[in-house]
């Protein structure tokens, strides 16, 4: 079984795939790609859809040391543009903004220099291969992140094959016609704290 194990790995390596299942590590692939972004030739620019389920959405330590790494590199001068997918309780119909559960995140990615964009769940659900939680790394990768209903890694996936990356970049295109800009869901010029209508 060990043997098929390691067969399978090194089958998904060859391909350009890494799986990391049930396991933090793979946060050190995401890390070292993000960062090599800006010493590479290529786009700088790392494009992430964010599926939050609930309101602790990355908001273990691993995950806000991640979003620490987000904004250093953002200060840098990586080109940082997050499309957040929020469920029914975390932005309900009818309300301008998302609810104080999520804000503050949603909020300090916004004044930090990272491109927020918001979209509910429901407005989606006709097109379920939208509803993922995946990242564009430039050209060079695209990483998918299963998540439990908990908000925690169950698997996550890198892949450096060219057509994962063109499906990734038509999947952020087609998220991106029903995403709006944070900054202009803000009265008075996206001024913090300033009251929706």
């Amino acid at each position: 079984m060990k043997l098929a194990s390691l067969s399978e790995q090194i089958r998904a390596l060859a391909s350009g795939r890494i799986v990391f299942s049930a396991t933090e590590t793979w946060r050190t692939v995401y890390q070292e790609l993000l960062q090599s972004l800006l010493q590479s030739s290529g786009p700088k620019s790392y494009k992430s859809v964010a599926w939050a389920k609930t309101k602790d959405y990355w908001q273990d330590q691993p995950g806000k040391q991640d979003m620490r790494l987000n904004f250093e590199l953002a200060k840098r001068g990586l080109q940082i543009e997050r499309i957040v997918i929020l469920r029914g309780d975390l932005w309900p119909r009818g309300d301008a903004l998302p609810s104080s559960d999520i804000r503050p995140w949603v909020e300090a990615q916004h004044e930090r220099g990272i491109k927020v964009s918001l979209v509910r769940e429901s407005e989606i659900a006709c097109e379920a291969d939208l509803l993922s939680d995946f990242g564009l790394y430039g050209d060079r990768a695209t990483g998918v992140e299963d998540l439990d209903e908990q908000a925690r890694t169950l698997r996550f996936t890198v892949s450096f094959d060219p057509h994962n990356i063109a499906l990734a970049k038509d999947r952020w295109a087609r998220l991106s016609l029903y995403a709006k800009p944070y900054g202009e869901r803000l009265p008075s010029g996206g001024r913090k704290g300033a009251k929706a209508t």
